[in-house]
This record gives C-alpha cells, structure tokens and sequence, in this order.
C-alpha cells in the first residue's frame, strides 16, 4: 500500500524579507523538499512536497506547538484590572487572610500583568478604595508596594500615533479600559479579571462576581497541586543532589533553621525504615489504614485536574493577530520571563530573517524591557507607585468599580 503525503512548505514574505522578484523558494524549503525526496525513495512511500504561497504563522511552528501546549496545560495568564487589586489587597487587609491571586502566582498556577493605565489607576484610587473598604490608606499603599507590584509586571503600551503595533481595542467602550484589552490580546491571556461592566458585557472579563470567585477557587485548588508537587521534588532532590545540599537550601527557602530541616529528614528516614522492617502482617495493617489517605489524593488530583479543564476551556480573550511578531514574543515572555535574544528566537524557530526583525523589536517596543545584563521580559516590575491619590479623577465607570472595591 502507498502512502500519499503533501508536504506543504509555507513561509511569510513579509517576515523573510523577500521582495517581489524574489524566488519563493526559501532554504527551507529546500529542506522540506530534500526530505520529501528522501522519503519517497524510501519503501514505496511518495510524497509530494508543494512549495506555495503561505502564511506568517508557518515561521512559527514550534511556537504555535508551545502555544496549544501551554493553553490547555500552562497556567492562568490574566490582565489585573485596577478594581481587582485594590479590592484583593484591601480584603487581605481587612480579614488578614493570605491572597489566593497572590498565592496562585508563588505556586506557578497563574501569571498575572497589569497596563500602566492599571499601575497609574492604583495611585490615583488607593484612598477611595481604602476608605470604602475601612482599612488603613497608608497600609494599603505599602502592601501594594511590597507585595503586589513585585508580582505584577507592568507593560508600557504605545501612543496612540506610535509606529510600535498593538491590538486592537476599538471594540471596547471605555478608552480607560482600552490598555487592559490590548495587554491580553498581546500576551494570549486568558481573562481579563475585572469587575467592570465594559469588560463584563463583551466577556473579555469574568461575567459575574460568582463567576469571577468561581476562577478563583479553581486557582487555590491547582495551586494546592503546585505546593504539593514541590514538596515531591524537594524529596527527590535530597535522594538525587545530595542531602547536605537539599537541606541547607531548604532551610533558606523556608527561613527555618537547619536542625528543624534535618529533623524532618530523621523522622521521614526513620518511617520508611520502620515500615520496611515491619512484620507482613503490620504492613499489611499499615497499608489498610493508607487507603482512604490515598483515595483522598485521588480525589484533589482529579479535582485539580477539573479546574485546570475549566480554566482552560473558560477562555474569554480570543486570539487575533496570532501571525503577528510581537504577539508571538509577547505570548513566550509572559510565561517565560527573563530570556535572552538567542533563547526566545530558539524557542520561536525564527529564521535569520525573523532574528533581525526580534532584535529590532526588542529595542523599540516599550512592552519589551531588558530586565537583566541580557535578559528580556513583558513589561517590568515597578518598586513603587508612582501616582497619589487623585480628588477629580474618577474612571468612567466608576459606579461599577466603587461597587466591586
């Protein structure tokens, strides 16, 4: 039986830099050829490699791979709205209770960027929301500070009559809550989390307060799944790295003393040899009383697994532009933070070409910063706020955000 393929090699003029009388035929589609040719003298297996006009998204297989991957199994990515958090820090104040947003980003389960419209709205808010939610204003602005904004990168957007390209936002209504838009369709966000009606009403953002809450829920059980499997990988770490070295890096992770370390060690060692060395009949006894631990193991997991489903199927911001550069860069920076030139062209499988166009890119757009000696990231973390609190200006919405702070 022969086995038909079509081997479709597809590249964007624009992005490779050809020009009208240029052949269409790229070096890699020279490769896509040669192997096409090795594959049909091979076994009676023909395949036919067409070489056609294509589509930018074709530069980016690898990337467009990453990009299923981590849509269905990466973590939460949202745009933080200015009512969101205001009103997560001001309940912390309030109830004293750790963040579940804030924890949900330690664990790895969610990533979380704001605009600059969104840091500059936290000042000019900060005494509003302090005084509608009866807490201390100075308290809130330094738990922004400490706690939130080193979490929370913050991504510059261009003017309006900018070269720089961004998505678009003309469908939104409030221009306040243009920047929040345009954030999420550059990063492939998920969601944005906001409580006001002119993302509510488009489903850009949660729909309702229960619907907001419910996303929330699903964050602290996948978070509780992140904790969990980090305490398995630090037990695989003393096995593989040494327990010496385990130790003295736990004891500075959990800012504990090493002997408290080494203690929890003697008694896990001690327990594994004890059940090791028991009679038959009281290991059998022993794992008798394992199994309703081990069925309530069974049951977070599968509870874990259901809410990083409906996180991922619950998707509010829809793809556009997802051929463009910048979107590409965007989406890999937001989940990998911190990457050098060469590793995010590796990682997007950019020709020569494609280099060119990332280095200019880099250098030019203000959604792009260098947060290290050659390390690049979607936006940067800002050490302060760097607005006061504002008596004339109020957003647009403001009925809707005063009710959700």
């Amino acid at each position: 039986m022969r086995l038909v393929a079509l081997v479709a090699a597809s590249r964007s003029r624009e992005f490779c830099g050809l020009t009208a009388d240029q052949p269409r035929s790229s070096s890699a589609d020279i490769r896509v050829t040669r192997a096409a040719d090795r594959l049909s003298m091979a076994g009676g297996v023909h395949v036919y490699s067409v070489v056609r006009p294509f589509y930018p998204e074709w530069m980016y297989i690898g990337a467009d791979m990453k990009a299923v991957a981590d849509h269905a199994y990466g973590p939460e990515v949202f745009v933080a709205d200015t009512d969101v958090v205001l009103g997560d820090a001001c309940d912390v104040l309030a109830t004293g209770r750790r963040s579940e947003l804030l924890r949900a980003i330690d664990a790895g389960s969610a990533v979380a960027i704001m605009s600059e419209r969104t840091f500059h709205e936290l000042g000019w808010m900060s005494a509003v929301s302090a005084r509608g939610r009866g807490v201390e204003h100075n308290a809130l602005r330094t738990l922004i500070t400490e706690v939130y904004l080193p979490r929370i990168p913050v991504v510059a957007t261009p003017g309006t009559n900018a070269e720089q390209w961004m998505p678009d936002g003309c469908d939104i209504a409030d221009p306040d809550d243009v920047a929040h838009v345009q954030v999420a369709r550059l990063i492939s966000a998920r969601a944005v989390y906001s409580h006001d009606r002119h993302l509510r009403g488009p489903r850009l953002a949660p729909a309702t307060r229960a619907e907001y809450d419910q996303r929330v829920v699903h964050l602290s059980v996948l978070s509780t799944r992140r904790e969990a499997e980090r305490g398995v990988g630090l037990v695989v770490g003393v096995a593989g790295t040494g327990t010496s070295g385990a130790v003295s890096w736990t004891s500075l992770r959990l800012r504990v003393k090493p002997a408290t370390v080494w203690f929890a060690v003697v008694v896990m060692i001690a327990a594994s040899a004890y059940l090791v060395l028991a009679p038959p009949e009281r290991r059998r006894r022993i794992a008798a009383g394992l199994e309703p631990v081990m069925d309530r193991v069974g049951a977070a997991l599968a509870r874990s697994e259901n809410a990083r489903r409906e996180l991922s199927v619950t998707r509010l911001i829809t793809a556009r532009d997802s051929h463009r550069l910048e979107t590409h860069v965007a989406t890999y920076l937001a989940r990998t933070t911190d990457t050098t030139m060469g590793g995010i062209a590796e990682a997007l499988d950019l020709n020569t070409a494609g280099r060119r166009r990332l280095s200019v890119l880099l250098r030019s757009h203000p959604s792009f910063q260098l947060v290290s000696r050659y390390g690049w990231a979607i936006g940067r973390a800002r050490g302060r706020l760097e607005t006061q609190p504002s008596t004339s200006w109020q957003p647009r919405s403001s009925e809707t955000r005063t009710d959700a702070l």
